[in-house]
């Protein structure tokens, strides 16, 4: 997980750089963590991907193929 390293400009739209989409049973787990641990959303994403109890919660962003990095158009 880089996305703190990839420049704004490059960011995929559809994923905002995380590489990953999600469902609202997986964003709920990611609002308790940062409520009762006080961790950053990254920190947080982070830790619930360790669970195995939410790992058909998120997936790979289809736009980018999981690297946060939006696809160069022009090349397709």
């Amino acid at each position: 997980m880089e996305r703190l390293k990839i420049p704004a400009d490059k960011m995929c739209p559809e994923c905002n750089g995380w590489g990953i989409d999600w469902n609202e049973t997986f964003d709920r787990k990611l609002d308790q963590i940062q409520d009762t641990q006080g961790l950053s959303l990254y920190d947080a994403i982070n830790q619930a991907k360790q669970s195995p109890l939410y790992q058909e919660d998120y997936w790979a962003c289809k736009e980018c193929d999981g690297t946060g990095i939006k696809k160069d158009k022009s090349l397709s």
